[in-house]
C-alpha cells in the first residue's frame, strides 16, 4: 500500500504543477530550495532512517494498528505521504488542511479505504505542521520528518545559478543570506547505522565555520524529535570528527 501511493503521489500532475510553481518561487527569492528535488531528498533521508531503526527493531510506531494492514506498513505510509509533501502547506494560507485536501483523492486512487484513511490523516497533518522541529514531537514518524527535513543542509540544497555577491544582496532588502552560506559550508551529509544503542549516526562533513547555523538547527530538532536518545552526530571537518551528539549537559 506504501508503494501504490508513493507512485500516485510522483505522478499526480496537481502535485507537480506545485512543485514547478515552489522551484520558480524559490528561484525568484533567491533563497534555498524548496522543491521535488527537496521532497525527494527528505523522502530519501526518511526512509533511510525508517529502515536502520526497524533492523535494530528501535522503530516505535505510533501504534494504531490497523486491522489488514501490515506491521509498520501504517507507519511507512505516514512517512512516505509526510516527507513528500511536508512544504505543501508553504503554498497555502490555511497551512496543512487544505493541502491534505489535496491528498485525500490520491489515496482514494490508490485503493485505501476510508476507515484507513481517516486513521491515517491526522498523523499525516501533524507531521507535515512540525516538521520546521519548533514543537515537541507526539510521536516517532513527526521526529523522523524533522530530522530528515533537518538533514537536507548540504550544498546541493542552494538554489542553482546564486553565488555569494547574489546572496549578500539580499541583505538590502532586509533578508538574511545565512540559510544560503550556510549550506555552502556543508560539503554533504550521510544518516549511517550506529551502534545497538544509537543506531543513528548522522555525519556533517563540513567546509566552513557558517555550518554552524544548521548543525544548531538540526540540534533543535533532534531535541524536540522523540528519538534524541538513538541518535549521535558528529562533524568531519579538516579530517577532524568532533562530536556533537549527544552533549555533556544530556549525556
Amino acid at each position: 500500500m506504501s508503494l501504490a501511493i508513493f507512485e500516485k503521489l510522483l505522478v499526480n500532475k496537481e502535485l507537480e504543477s506545485w512543485y514547478r510553481d515552489a522551484e520558480e518561487r524559490s528561484r525568484v527569492q533567491k533563497v534555498n530550495r524548496h522543491d521535488k528535488l527537496h521532497a525527494l531528498t527528505v523522502v530519501k533521508h526518511s526512509l533511510q532512517m525508517f529502515e536502520i531503526l526497524k533492523k535494530e527493531k528501535k522503530l516505535k510506531t505510533r501504534g494504531l494498528p490497523i486491522p489488514g494492514v501490515r506491521p509498520y506498513e501504517d507507519s511507512l505510509i505516514i512517512i512516505l505521504v509526510s516527507a513528500y509533501c511536508h512544504d505543501l502547506s508553504r503554498g497555502f494560507s490555511s497551512h496543512s488542511e487544505k493541502a491534505l485536501q489535496m491528498l485525500i483523492p490520491i489515496f482514494r486512487e490508490s485503493g485505501f479505504s476510508d476507515d484507513l484513511l481517516k486513521s491515517l490523516q491526522l498523523p499525516i497533518m501533524h507531521c507535515v505542521e512540525k516538521h520546521g522541529g519548533d514543537q515537541k514531537a507526539d510521536f516517532p514518524e513527526e521526529g523522523i520528518l524533522m530530522l530528515a527535513d533537518g538533514a537536507d543542509c548540504s550544498k546541493d540544497r542552494t538554489q542553482p545559478g546564486l553565488n555569494d555577491i547574489d546572496a549578500l544582496k539580499s541583505l538590502s532588502k532586509k533578508k538574511s543570506p545565512i540559510h544560503y552560506f550556510s549550506c555552502r559550508a556543508i560539503k554533504a551529509v550521510s544518516i549511517l547505522a550506529g551502534t545497538n544503542r544509537k543506531p543513528l549516526l548522522f555525519s556533517f562533513e563540513l567546509d566552513g565555520g557558517a555550518a554552524a547555523f544548521h548543525l544548531e538547527d538540526f540540534i533543535k530538532r533532534l531535541s524536540n524529535s522523540t528519538m534524541e536518545g538513538m541518535v549521535r552526530a558528529q562533524v568531519i571537518w579538516k579530517k577532524r570528527k568532533i562530536l556533537i551528539w549527544p552533549c555533556r549537559a544530556n549525556g
